[in-house]
Protein backbone atom coordinates (compact mmCIF):
# COMPACT_ATOMS: atom_id res chain seq x y z
CA UNK A 1 0.00 0.00 0.00
CA UNK A 2 2.52 2.36 1.29
CA UNK A 3 4.79 1.78 -2.38
CA UNK A 4 1.41 1.82 -4.20
CA UNK A 5 0.30 5.21 -2.78
CA UNK A 6 4.18 6.97 -3.32
CA UNK A 7 4.07 6.11 -6.59
CA UNK A 8 0.26 7.47 -7.10
CA UNK A 9 1.53 10.96 -5.16
CA UNK A 10 5.13 10.71 -7.25
CA UNK A 11 7.25 10.58 -3.76
CA UNK A 12 9.24 7.80 -1.90
CA UNK A 13 7.34 6.22 1.00
CA UNK A 14 9.06 7.67 3.02
CA UNK A 15 8.00 11.12 2.79
CA UNK A 16 3.89 9.85 2.93
CA UNK A 17 3.72 10.60 6.70
CA UNK A 18 5.11 14.37 6.64
CA UNK A 19 1.81 14.51 3.64
CA UNK A 20 -0.33 13.25 5.90
CA UNK A 21 -0.48 9.67 5.23
CA UNK A 22 0.04 6.80 7.44
CA UNK A 23 -0.24 3.27 6.53
CA UNK A 24 -0.23 0.71 9.02
CA UNK A 25 -0.45 -2.82 9.12
CA UNK A 26 -2.07 -4.90 12.08
CA UNK A 27 -3.74 -8.13 12.67
CA UNK A 28 -7.15 -9.36 14.70
CA UNK A 29 -4.91 -11.93 16.68
CA UNK A 30 -1.58 -10.75 15.96
CA UNK A 31 1.08 -10.92 18.70
CA UNK A 32 3.17 -7.65 19.35
CA UNK A 33 6.51 -8.07 17.60
CA UNK A 34 5.83 -11.21 15.79
CA UNK A 35 8.25 -11.64 12.51
CA UNK A 36 7.13 -12.00 8.92
CA UNK A 37 6.99 -15.66 7.84
CA UNK A 38 10.18 -16.82 5.53
CA UNK A 39 7.82 -17.30 2.51
CA UNK A 40 6.08 -13.90 2.61
CA UNK A 41 9.78 -12.13 3.25
CA UNK A 42 11.13 -13.73 0.28
CA UNK A 43 7.71 -13.23 -1.94
CA UNK A 44 7.94 -9.54 -1.23
CA UNK A 45 11.28 -9.32 -1.88
CA UNK A 46 10.85 -10.63 -5.06
CA UNK A 47 8.26 -7.57 -5.68
CA UNK A 48 11.17 -5.39 -4.72
CA UNK A 49 9.52 -4.52 -1.11
CA UNK A 50 11.57 -5.33 2.25
CA UNK A 51 9.10 -7.57 4.92
CA UNK A 52 12.61 -8.27 6.83
CA UNK A 53 12.12 -5.36 9.54
CA UNK A 54 8.68 -6.28 9.47
CA UNK A 55 6.67 -6.34 13.62
CA UNK A 56 3.50 -7.41 14.03
CA UNK A 57 0.67 -5.59 15.98
CA UNK A 58 -2.56 -6.43 17.27
CA UNK A 59 -5.32 -3.97 16.27
CA UNK A 60 -5.76 -1.08 18.69
CA UNK A 61 -8.21 1.40 20.17
CA UNK A 62 -6.01 3.52 19.10
CA UNK A 63 -5.28 2.61 15.36
CA UNK A 64 -9.09 2.72 14.72
CA UNK A 65 -9.72 5.66 16.38
CA UNK A 66 -7.20 7.33 13.70
CA UNK A 67 -8.17 5.36 11.25
CA UNK A 68 -9.86 7.00 7.57
CA UNK A 69 -9.95 3.62 6.39
CA UNK A 70 -9.35 -0.03 7.52
CA UNK A 71 -9.03 -2.60 5.22
CA UNK A 72 -9.40 -6.46 6.40
CA UNK A 73 -8.57 -9.68 4.05
CA UNK A 74 -11.94 -11.38 4.94
CA UNK A 75 -15.57 -11.25 5.70
CA UNK A 76 -14.60 -13.02 9.36
CA UNK A 77 -11.32 -10.17 9.87
CA UNK A 78 -14.66 -7.62 8.80
CA UNK A 79 -16.84 -8.93 11.33
CA UNK A 80 -14.28 -9.28 14.38
CA UNK A 81 -13.15 -5.62 14.02
CA UNK A 82 -17.34 -4.82 13.64
CA UNK A 83 -17.79 -6.84 16.95
CA UNK A 84 -15.11 -5.07 19.22
CA UNK A 85 -15.75 -1.27 17.31
CA UNK A 86 -19.24 -1.25 15.73
CA UNK A 87 -18.83 2.69 15.74
CA UNK A 88 -16.22 1.88 12.67
CA UNK A 89 -18.66 0.25 10.20
CA UNK A 90 -18.54 3.06 7.90
CA UNK A 91 -14.50 2.43 7.16
CA UNK A 92 -13.96 -1.15 7.46
CA UNK A 93 -13.95 -2.58 4.13
CA UNK A 94 -12.94 -5.93 2.33
CA UNK A 95 -9.82 -5.34 0.63
CA UNK A 96 -11.76 -7.26 -2.43
CA UNK A 97 -14.47 -4.73 -2.05
CA UNK A 98 -17.37 -7.66 -1.62
CA UNK A 99 -15.76 -9.79 -4.20
CA UNK A 100 -14.74 -12.85 -1.74
CA UNK A 101 -11.65 -13.32 0.75
CA UNK A 102 -8.23 -13.45 0.52
CA UNK A 103 -7.21 -16.18 3.09
CA UNK A 104 -3.95 -16.13 4.68
CA UNK A 105 -1.48 -18.23 2.98
CA UNK A 106 0.02 -18.83 6.65
CA UNK A 107 1.93 -22.49 6.51
CA UNK A 108 1.42 -22.86 3.18
CA UNK A 109 4.09 -22.78 0.35
CA UNK A 110 5.94 -20.27 -1.17
CA UNK A 111 3.65 -20.32 -4.32
CA UNK A 112 0.67 -19.51 -2.12
CA UNK A 113 2.74 -16.77 -1.21
CA UNK A 114 2.87 -15.74 -4.19
CA UNK A 115 -0.36 -16.10 -5.64
CA UNK A 116 -2.06 -13.86 -2.26
CA UNK A 117 0.54 -11.31 -3.16
CA UNK A 118 -1.00 -11.16 -6.74
CA UNK A 119 -4.26 -11.08 -5.23
CA UNK A 120 -3.45 -8.17 -3.10
CA UNK A 121 -1.27 -6.32 -5.27
CA UNK A 122 -4.57 -5.79 -7.73
CA UNK A 123 -6.89 -4.71 -5.04
CA UNK A 124 -4.42 -2.18 -3.60
CA UNK A 125 -4.24 -1.01 -6.66
CA UNK A 126 -7.76 -1.03 -6.66
CA UNK A 127 -7.91 1.40 -3.36
CA UNK A 128 -4.58 3.65 -4.28
CA UNK A 129 -7.05 4.52 -7.11
CA UNK A 130 -10.07 5.40 -5.63
CA UNK A 131 -8.55 7.22 -2.06
CA UNK A 132 -8.58 10.83 -1.88
CA UNK A 133 -5.27 11.12 -1.31
CA UNK A 134 -4.60 15.00 -3.11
Amino acid sequence: MKKRIAERLKCPAAELEDRGIVVTSAGISAAPGGRAALEAIETLRERGLDLGQHESQPLSDRVVRFADVIIAMTRGHREAILQQWPEAEDRVHLISQGRGDVPDPIGGPLEQYRRCAEQLDAYVAEWVRKLPLE
